[in-house]
């Protein structure tokens, strides 16, 4: 479940990464997902991919300093879910380590955070939004329709009153989706609301037809979504694929929307799984070789988009033993990547001084 949404104001002691920004979003930030035919040709063409050198740029990059933050608005159903300001700050230290601002998740027990930048602009003063999750909910459900929901705050993002009360209807209509794929009964309730409002409206016939479907669906949904993860517990993705086919196609028939658009987004993780196992992989190999080779300084900041990577990738095969050390790494390489920041620019008073002296 998500336990809460806050959005973060900061400010970063340089415009660099505006200027050069290319923010890519996430390949399963789908904002309109199509049909069954649409959805395989999708998949089809990112299979294509799989086949790539998954090595990064080793350009060096200097991580910009965080001059300052604050909570600009927020919202939790239960207070004692927000999160303490030390934590918050080292999430934010994290995201911008990726230098090009990328999406972040990140874990501190026992919650998921998803940080997502929400205002993107040649200034330095910045938005980014962070989900609060438990710490065993997919992503998928923070992946559904992104840059709706990102325009719709930057749309209220200076009345204060609309944009709380908008965090809130996100929070309840994601919870809403993750209530519904796992619950019977509040799914089989909101059928019958909607038979109820035909009969409302002396509809009767469409009526009777949503009844039967609110005796029918509900158990043969929350099954199949149940066995599909099982299935993606034991590795059986192609099982897990049909399961998660089965419930889109039930979500159909009841034609809700957000189940919908969440079922594609978990079919789309599946089926890609062997080729994320394929890539976290590489993505080890690469860091181990690069942070192994010799002892002078390195530039750091080119394996954290890497870790961060890995960490997205093993959130998706649900392969929680290793995150807790690429935390770890990942925290050391900021740290010492400030530290080479700082001996760089010493240098850099150095040579001023040398070339004085020369001349």
């Amino acid at each position: 479940m998500i336990k809460g949404i806050i959005i973060i104001k900061f400010d970063l002691d340089t415009p660099y990464i505006m200027e050069n920004e290319q923010i890519a979003q996430p390949e399963e930030n789908i904002d309109e997902p199509g049909e069954d035919e649409d959805l395989d040709e999708e998949l089809e063409e990112d299979d294509d991919d799989d086949e790539e050198d998954y090595e990064d740029d080793e350009s060096d990059n200097i991580i910009p300093k965080l001059e300052k933050w604050e909570i600009f608005n927020e919202y939790y159903a239960d207070k004692k879910d927000k999160p303490k300001k030390e934590l918050l700050e080292s999430i934010m230290r994290s995201f911008i380590a990726t230098v090009t601002l990328d999406d972040l998740n990140f874990r501190a027990f026992p919650y998921k955070f998803y940080l997502v930048p929400l205002k993107k602009h040649k200034e330095t003063i910045k938005y980014c939004i962070i989900y609060i999750m438990d710490i065993s909910e997919s992503l998928e459900i923070v992946k559904i329709h992104p840059k709706k929901i990102q325009d719709s705050l930057l749309e209220i993002i200076s009345n204060k009153t609309a944009l709380t009360n908008r965090l809130r209807n996100i929070y309840i209509q994601k919870n809403n989706i993750l209530e519904k794929v796992e619950n019977e009964a509040i799914l089989k309730n909101e059928i019958g609301a909607i038979a109820n409002k035909f009969i409302d409206e002396g509809k009767y016939e469409d009526a009777k037809k949503i009844i039967k479907l609110a005796k029918d669906i509900p158990s043969k949904f929350v099954t199949a979504f149940t066995k599909s993860k099982k299935e993606v517990k034991s590795r059986h993705f192609k099982s897990a694929e049909k399961n998660l086919r089965d419930a889109l196609n039930l979500a159909k028939k009841i034609n809700d929307e957000g189940l919908k658009d969440y079922l594609i987004l978990k079919i789309i993780t599946v089926r890609k799984n062997p080729s994320y196992q394929k890539e976290v992989k590489s993505k080890y190999s690469s860091i181990v070789k690069r942070l192994a080779k010799y002892n002078k300084f390195l530039s750091y900041s080119t394996q954290i988009p890497k870790l961060h990577r890995c960490m997205e990738l093993l959130d998706k095969l649900e392969e929680d033993e290793q995150i807790d050390q690429i935390i770890e790494l990942e925290q050391l390489l900021v740290e010492a990547q400030q530290y080479v920041r700082s001996l760089r620019e010493t240098d850099r008073k150095i040579k001023q001084i040398v070339r004085v002296l020369k001349d």
